[in-house]
């Protein structure tokens, strides 16, 4: 199906930028411990940045919207997977295009809100109380970029999952949708910390 294998090379073009943004929250929040550093060693000799309450709030926001798209690709999102691995392959798939559907509902719902609330930010120029002033539209443009970027994945991998599933291809809804394998979490347990992949894996 030319328009299936489409969504997936979209999708794939999705999940790529999903973990450049995934690899910059990480950056972000080492930025964020340094900041923390900093301050404790700071108040020490009578000297405060004076805005990192602030900055690393916005940091733990950004990080986790910008983290969201990628968790989602990976199947890191908190799961409960006892009933559906258990369940017979045709109701599996249709259970997992119901989680996407009720995953779109939710993102849909937190992308309008969080869209509004940056538009309000800008109506009223608003800023934070730090002593930086911070335009608030700046870190709640990045924190809700990063939610609707959630939204657009999500919608592109349902519409993946509801062709897959019309043109019978229940493999392909299994390989981006099922529980995750203990191969697969033994793989990245060993890549994390640089241990070689198996022969055989």
């Amino acid at each position: 199906m030319k328009v299936l294998d489409a969504l997936t090379g979209l999708r794939r073009g999705l999940d790529r930028i999903g973990g450049a943004m995934n690899a910059a929250a990480g950056w972000l929040l080492s930025l964020c411990a340094v900041l923390i550093c900093v301050e404790i060693l700071g108040r020490q000799v009578g000297f405060s940045l004076g805005a990192t309450l602030e900055v690393s709030s916005y940091i733990l926001a950004i990080s986790i919207s910008w983290g969201l798209a990628r968790a989602m690709a990976e199947r890191q999102h908190v799961r409960i997977d006892l009933l559906v691995a258990r369940a017979p392959l045709r109701l599996r798939q249709v259970l997992h295009a119901a989680a996407l559907v009720a995953m779109l509902g939710w993102a849909l719902l937190l992308s309008y809100g969080a869209v509004t609330l940056v538009i309000e930010s800008h109506d009223f120029g608003a800023t934070d109380r730090s002593t930086l002033a911070i335009p608030l539209i700046w870190p709640q443009g990045l924190w809700a970029a990063g939610i609707v970027f959630f939204l657009v994945f999500v919608t592109v991998m349902l519409a993946e999952v509801t062709l897959a599933i019309l043109g019978g291809r229940p493999d392909h809804v299994e390989r981006i949708m099922g529980p995750r394998t203990l191969e697969e979490e033994a793989r990245e347990a060993l890549e994390s910390v640089g241990a070689p992949p198996r022969p055989d894996s």
